[in-house]
């Protein structure tokens, strides 16, 4: 199977992708409790699914192979670094998700663009880091089996 194909069912699994889906399913169950009308949960699943698989694809296509285990898994928790900022600046500036799904208030709205990029180095720096090993995407310079 080719690396980017690895790489991009590594990005999408369920233990890479697990924690955003139940943030975002709590989201909406709030917002169902509270008569407010849920938006479509199946979207945004299958958005994030395929979301998750491509920053995963890019990531390890990044010119030149890491030397070391330690070099990876610093490339792996940059990406996780950059993909939460930026998922946060469009979420909580471009279309204020934190107060239409979470309820924030105007004062703390700007919270999860300190708190979300944090979150997914932790997300990419652990399962995701491990998953790819594990399946042999990561491109250091040890031989495959």
């Amino acid at each position: 199977m080719a690396d980017w194909a690895r790489a991009f069912i590594v990005g999408s699994s369920l233990p890479a992708v697990i924690f955003t889906l139940a943030y975002v399913g709590a989201a909406n169950a709030r917002r169902a409790s509270a008569g407010e009308r849920p938006f479509p949960f199946e979207v945004a699943v299958i958005a994030i699914i395929v979301l998750y698989g491509i920053v995963n694809m890019l990531a390890n296509m990044l010119p030149g192979p890491a030397a070391s285990s330690r070099e990876y898994t610093v490339r792996m928790v940059v990406t996780g670094l950059l993909f939460g900022l930026m998922l946060s600046f469009i979420g909580a500036v471009l279309l204020d998700l934190p107060r239409k799904l979470f309820g924030f208030s105007d004062a703390n709205r700007y919270l999860p663009l300190l708190i979300a990029p944090l979150v997914y180095a932790l997300i990419w720096g652990i399962p995701i880091n491990a998953l790819n090993r594990f399946m042999y995407v990561a491109p250091l310079r040890v031989p495959r089996p």
